[in-house]
């Protein structure tokens, strides 16, 4: 539910909401107003304890400069005020009933008083509701005719530029009990009014519109009776759903069509029926609004910072960030942290791509070495025939001779060797070039030596490295023409795992280099925020925290009133 729905929750079941629970909510707002900083919604609560400790009703009237807002407070004070009226207010003026007595709160925290009403007494307060600048609010105290702790906020004019005006009203709304808003009679349904009253009405306040000075009426034109009664319907068609709507002349109330009494007994009932849950709960909601709002503000001005520090401030395209879709510092904080994420997953996910590529390609290449079957039964015999033929007593026949044994020595070796060869080559060599050639289809560019790795295992195979595996003093029987075996499909097993592991280590640099352009622009992104990445993401997280922090209070109210 969004803030404006809450607020209207709350008015909907605000008697319902314990009396003691407007403590507890107020407490909380104030931790976490402290906890983040926000002196100024610490404040605000306070003002709203003190609101209820004095039991004050505040009826805040707006309208826009020389709308009569004064002149009407003066009306329904019964009184003249100093100055008779107000002069055009361009600060809070509060007037409630006491002693004649009026203070003025400045902006450097002074305050100045001033006891009676006399001349001097009304000149001051003609130059302090005035003084914009200096003067914050005026407390003014009279024996007027109004009920006890009613109290009359004047506001400056809704149509003021000046940013310290629109706060000044944005305080006194926030206090509002009631909310009045005048206009003059020559500008009843002005598109302006209609504007400001839509948004009125979102403040969940008691709203009426009161039409002033309608003794400027030419009853020759048309008739008063149709005049209002068109004001109300269109009010009516325009879906505002108004506390009501009086026609008054605050110079002449007594006027036949007047309308000052009636409202002035309408706004007591309206005070009266609102009790401090109905009057409070409001007024929290839009104390958690603003603090969330605050936090925005703060976040944006952090993240504008950090922006600048990085040299990130101007909207230049940045890879991975949709510049087109920044509104703000901490939308643009949040894309580029968004961006730098998405560059460490790339890299991180390439990097792990890669070292299972490695994995597997070598798993593949160790399969191929471990179940080839290099030597057979025919190889393993011709293994034992070359190890038979290496006995010193070895003999060819009956008329052996030296030279018919070197003869067959020769031929068994190198029968043996060719055989040994041709195994290798079909059982090893042939099936890790292919895997190779396979890669290399698929764009693994490895380096250039890489087929001199294959040449060398072709060339491993020879009738010296067959003699070479021969065990010095070794027996040259049977059995240890069954271990000669072994020991030659050991070497070469040996040998070929060697290549293997050469062939796979030019495989990950050829991984590697390929996962370098891969990423080379998610590299360039983290390098250039390296030095900024873990203070962009506090700021960030600092925001979705107090974020999440607002949201959670919401439904903890949202929970109590829905509990009741």
């Amino acid at each position: 539910m969004n803030q404006e729905a809450v607020q209207m929750k709350a008015g909907a079941v605000a008697e319902a909401v314990p009396i003691d629970a407007l403590a507890n909510w107020m407490e909380q707002l104030v931790i976490l107003a402290q906890g983040h900083g926000d002196q100024q919604r610490v404040e605000r609560v306070l003002l709203l304890l003190e609101k209820r400790r004095t039991e004050a009703r505040h009826i805040v009237f707006l309208g826009h400069f020389s709308a009569g807002k004064s002149s009407l407070m003066n009306a329904l004070a019964g009184v003249s005020l100093p100055t008779s009226p107000l002069p055009t207010s361009a600060n809070l003026v509060f007037v409630s009933h006491g002693e004649p007595r009026m203070v003025a709160l400045f902006r450097d925290g002074t305050r100045a008083a001033r006891v009676g009403d006399d001349d001097e007494a009304r000149q001051l307060l003609a130059a302090w509701s005035t003084d914009a600048r200096d003067v914050v609010r005026i407390d003014v105290t009279l024996p007027v005719n109004l009920p006890a702790h009613f109290v009359l906020v004047d506001t400056p004019g809704v149509d003021s530029t000046d940013v310290r005006h629109e706060e000044a009203t944005k305080h006194a709304l926030f206090l509002a009990d009631v909310i009045v808003f005048v206009t003059d009679y020559n500008h009843v349904l002005a598109e302006d009014h209609l504007r400001l009253l839509r948004a009125l009405l979102k403040l969940n306040r008691p709203l009426f519109f009161v039409v002033n000075q309608i003794d400027k009426h030419n009853a020759w034109e048309l008739s008063f009776e149709w005049f209002a009664e068109n004001v109300r319907a269109t009010l009516q068609d325009e879906g505002m759903d108004l506390t009501g709507v009086y026609f008054v002349s605050a110079l002449h109330p007594e006027m036949p069509d007047s309308e000052l009494f009636t409202f002035k007994d309408q706004l007591e009932v309206t005070l009266g029926a609102r009790d401090e849950q109905a009057r409070f709960i409001p007024a929290l909601m839009q104390l958690l609004e603003e603090h969330r709002a605050w936090c925005v503000e703060q976040a944006n001005a952090a993240s504008a910072d950090a922006l600048t520090s990085a040299r990130l401030d101007a909207y230049e395209p940045l890879e991975g960030v949709d510049a087109s879709e920044v509104v703000d510092p901490l939308t643009r904080l949040t894309s580029v942290v968004r961006a730098c994420e998405e560059a460490k997953e790339h890299v991180l996910h390439a990097q792990e791509t890669s070292a299972k590529r490695v994995s597997s390609f070598q798993e593949v290449l160790d399969g191929v070495v471990n179940q080839a079957i290099l030597l057979p039964y025919h190889t393993t015999e011709l293994a034992v025939r070359f190890v038979e033929a290496q006995a010193p007593n070895f003999r060819v026949g009956f008329l052996s001779t030296s030279a018919k044994v070197e003869r067959e020595r020769e031929a068994r070796r190198v029968a043996l060797t060719e055989d040994v060869a041709e195994k290798f080559h079909t059982g090893i060599i042939a099936h890790l070039r292919q895997i190779y050639l396979r890669e290399m289809q698929e764009g693994v560019s490895f380096e250039e030596k890489c087929v001199a790795l294959f040449e060398r295992l072709e060339q491993c195979v020879n009738p010296a490295w067959v003699t070479s595996h021969l065990a010095a003093g070794a027996l040259t029987t049977e059995s240890y023409g069954y271990q000669y075996a072994k020991t030659i499909d050991a070497a070469l097993r040996s040998t070929a795992r060697a290549v293997t592991r050469e062939l796979a280590s030019m495989y990950e640099v050829a991984l590697k280099k390929e996962l370098d352009e891969q990423t080379q622009s998610s590299r360039a992104l983290l390098d250039r925020l390296q030095p900024y990445l873990s203070s962009l993401c506090a700021i960030e997280e600092t925001a979705n925290l107090r974020a999440e922090a607002c949201a959670a209070l919401a439904r903890t109210w949202q929970e109590g009133m829905d509990v009741q």
